[in-house]
């Protein structure tokens, strides 16, 4: 089934079935799997927590690199200023705001600098966004201090571990899991997942980083224990995540819908963000710069509150039916 922009008429059921805001792009294809499989068995099982558990990520990779970086303490506010000062381009894909970004995390601690990874915004970024109501209410709140948490209680051996341990805790139940049940029960289909057998990650959290990513190798221990059931390719392979070609959609078919619901006077109304500021990262975007995951958040954000908020008793909106004859490729 080849998950095309039209596929996003799923959107205001999406936002209803979801309760909250969930930016994650992946739960548009995640449904379309759902909704196919439904069509011909109750129960599937998912490969979710292999990642977590046994080292799966490539910004683990990268993680096991820059921890071998020990930048003193004094030297930590230079690098943020010369990273956020190389990154400044428009055009966000460029390789000067790559390596400025890459200097500007090495400027971070351990836990700061996997935080910056998994964040669509930054800290400035968000203050830039929101209007100055808003940002006297959220002027104290720091989004990283959950990572931090987390990552100090972990009683992991290493950097690496316990950087999986805030995964473990964090982004497997508050975006995997909840993407994956909420999808699959909207379509009447019940989802298990193997790897979350709790003996199975216990012992998997005792294992040595190394028998995880190994020289730049994800998943490596696991890898290696399948090569007797699974293809070669399969396990060589380059990992692929389950998203949508979203950057490219906001450039094209989807420019109108998020200009819509992102710029209208019902979104202007609620003074959470800068007009300007939206306006700007939209334009940004349509001129070369990647803000795909900002405005989708952005967008999401809008339709959780028209939902829930401006109309709270409104029934969803009916979703298609697969139809057998969609299913092109898989």
């Amino acid at each position: 089934f080849v998950v095309t922009p039209a596929a996003l008429d799923i959107l205001p059921a999406l936002a209803w079935h979801f309760d909250e805001p969930f930016a994650d792009a992946s739960a548009i294809p995640t449904f379309y799997v759902a909704q196919m499989s439904s069509q011909h068995v109750t129960v599937v099982l998912t490969g979710d927590g292999g990642d977590e558990s046994f080292g799966g990520y490539r910004r683990y990779a990268l993680m096991d690199v820059l921890q071998r970086f020990r930048v003193p303490k004094l030297a930590c506010p230079g690098l943020r200023h010369l990273g956020s000062s190389l990154a400044k381009v428009s055009n966000t894909t460029s390789r000067r705001h790559a390596v400025g970004r890459l200097i500007e995390i090495l400027g971070e601690s351990t836990p700061r600098r996997y935080g910056r990874m998994m964040s669509y915004f930054t800290t400035q970024q968000k203050l830039n966004l929101y209007s100055e109501a808003l940002r006297e209410q959220l002027a104290a709140v720091d989004s990283y201090e959950l990572i931090d948490q987390i990552f100090t209680q972990s009683r992991a051996q290493s950097d690496l571990g316990r950087v999986m341990d805030v995964d473990v805790n964090t982004y497997l139940p508050g975006d995997l899991l909840t993407k994956v049940d909420i999808t699959t029960m909207a379509c009447s289909l019940e989802a298990r997942a193997p790897f979350l057998d709790h003996h199975l990650m216990e012992w998997a959290a005792s294992l040595p980083p190394q028998l995880k990513v190994k020289a730049g190798t994800t998943k490596y221990l696991l890898k290696e224990a399948m090569r007797p059931w699974l293809p070669l390719d399969l396990i060589t392979r380059r990992k692929q995540g389950f998203g949508v070609p979203l950057a490219d959609w906001l450039r094209t078919d989807l420019r109108d819908l998020s200009r819509d619901v992102l710029t209208d006077s019902t979104a202007r109304s609620r003074g959470f963000f800068r007009p300007d500021a939206v306006l700007s990262l939209l334009r940004q975007h349509e001129n070369g710069a990647d803000h795909s995951t900002r405005i989708w958040a952005l967008v999401q954000f809008e339709l959780w509150h028209r939902t829930f908020v401006d109309a709270p008793s409104r029934e969803p909106t009916p979703v298609p039916a697969y139809r057998a004859q969609e299913h092109e490729a898989l």
